[in-house]
C-alpha cells in the first residue's frame, strides 16, 4: 500500500490466533525493515484491501508460510470481480515479492 509519503509500505495483518507467529513470517519482516521497507501490522478487512485495489493503490499481495516460503498473488476475484496484482510473467511474482523471496530461500 501507498503510504503518506508516496512511499510503499508493507501491510500484514497483526499475529495472533488466526495468524500465526512463524519464523518465515517473522524472517519476512525482519528482511524487509532491514531493507528500510515499513512493516505495519494491523487489522485489514477486505473493502479496504478492494478499494485499494480498485485505487492502484496496492502493487503486491504475497503470503508467507513455512511450505510456501514467499507466495505471491496474481490476482483477487471478490464478488465477480478480478482484480489484477503486478507480477512479471517470467517469474510469476511481483518485484519485491521475487526479491524478497530469493532472500529467504537463500537465508
Amino acid at each position: 500500500m501507498k503510504g503518506k509519503n508516496g512511499q510503499y509500505e508493507i501491510v500484514t495483518p497483526k499475529a495472533d490466533d488466526m495468524v500465526l507467529h512463524g519464523v518465515t513470517r517473522d524472517s519476512a519482516i525482519g528482511v524487509l525493515r532491514a531493507w528500510g521497507i515499513p512493516v505495519i501490522e494491523r487489522d485489514i478487512f477486505l473493502p479496504e484491501l478492494i478499494e485499494k485495489l480498485k485505487k492502484k493503490e496496492v502493487k503486491e499481495v504475497f503470503a508467507t508460510g513455512t511450505a510456501v516460503t514467499i507466495g505471491s498473488v496474481d490476482s483477487i476475484c471478490y464478488r465477480g470481480d478480478t482484480l489484477p496484482l503486478e507480477i512479471n510473467q517470467t517469474t510469476g511474482a511481483g518485484e519485491l515479492t521475487w526479491k524478497l523471496y530469493n532472500e529467504i530461500f537463500n537465508i
